[in-house]
């Protein structure tokens, strides 16, 4: 009996590691390409005591290179990832008080790293992604009053992100079992800055401060696997 068991459990056990070694989702490294499109929300305000403030919404296209490293453990998967963004996120808005300007928020390149945790099908992998994220960030702003008055100021934002999606092993052959095809969703959350306005004729370019920005990206991945 007890041998019959022995068997049985080698059995089941060489039949994991079979399932395991023939998943396109084992340990190993990754490159990969993204693009997507982003709508964020904020607001700027102008002033301390009854400050002005307007609602503002970046939003645009968003490209990223990605490397990462992918930890496989039965099936549940594990995984680091860096990546370097190109966005082209702007919104503008219009504040109103002895006279007009609009305010206008970019949000350029940036970085994410971020960690996943998932589970790992025959051809899939469902992940939970959570970490950190940087960007350069612009305010730009034009007197609408005085046509041809402009200043702006730009700052590096910090923030907090978390995602999730789902990855998709392309084919079998030589070559086209190692791409994979991600779609996602990831949210942003930048922290609050206040941008100080170099010096303007224009006494009205007070500096703007830009509450937590909160971006929302839907994007798709191509990647490529060394393993």
């Amino acid at each position: 009996m007890k041998r019959i068991t022995a068997l049985l459990a080698a059995g089941l056990m060489g039949t994991a590691l079979t399932a395991q070694a023939q998943s396109p989702f084992n340990t190993g490294p990754y490159v990969g390409l993204g693009f997507g499109a982003t709508l964020s929300e904020s607001t700027v305000s102008v002033g301390t005591v009854n400050p002005l403030v307007a609602d503002i919404r970046p939003t645009g296209p968003s490209f990223a290179g990605l490397l990462g490293f992918n930890f496989r453990l039965g099936s549940l998967g594990l995984g680091v990832e860096g990546e370097y963004d190109k966005n082209n996120w702007e919104g503008k808005s219009t504040t109103t008080g002895l006279t007009q300007t609009e305010n206008s928020v970019k949000i350029d390149k940036g970085t994410r790293i971020r960690g996943r945790i998932g589970y790992v099908g025959k051809e899939t992998f469902w992940f939970f992604a959570a970490g950190v994220s940087k960007a350069d960030s612009t305010v730009h702003l034009e007197s609408r009053s005085f046509p041809g008055d402009t200043s702006e100021a730009t700052a590096s934002l910090k923030g907090k992100n978390w995602g999730v999606g789902f990855e998709y092993a392309v084919g079998e052959g030589s070559i086209e079992k190692n791409f994979i095809v991600r779609v996602e969703y990831i949210a942003d959350k930048f922290d609050a800055h206040t941008y100080t306005m170099p010096f303007s004729q224009n006494v009205l370019f007070s500096p703007r401060t830009v509450d937590e920005i909160k971006a929302n990206t839907i994007r798709a991945v191509i990647a490529y696997k060394f393993f």
